[in-house]
């Protein structure tokens, strides 16, 4: 499988708040809560992993976080 966002790694977040403005990133800081403590998380295709430090802010602790990225660069 060609992974296209290998070229766009560097600036992916950029472009994507370019395009979304806070939209996209905010609806996703929105969901947030809903994740009941002590839970597991599976987030596939995250992208940067920008998320992942929302996560940690609501759910210092107690909650299992399995990431899959398909493209390295984009970690």
């Amino acid at each position: 499988m060609i992974n296209n966002y290998d070229k766009i790694a560097n600036q992916y977040d950029t472009l994507s708040r370019l395009v979304f403005f806070k939209s996209q990133v905010n609806a996703q800081i929105n969901q947030l809560h809903n994740i009941p403590k002590d839970s597991s998380v599976l987030i596939v295709g995250g992208g940067t992993g920008w998320i992942l430090e929302e996560i940690v802010k609501l759910h210092p602790s107690g909650i299992k976080i399995i990431y899959v990225e398909i493209s390295a660069k984009m970690l």
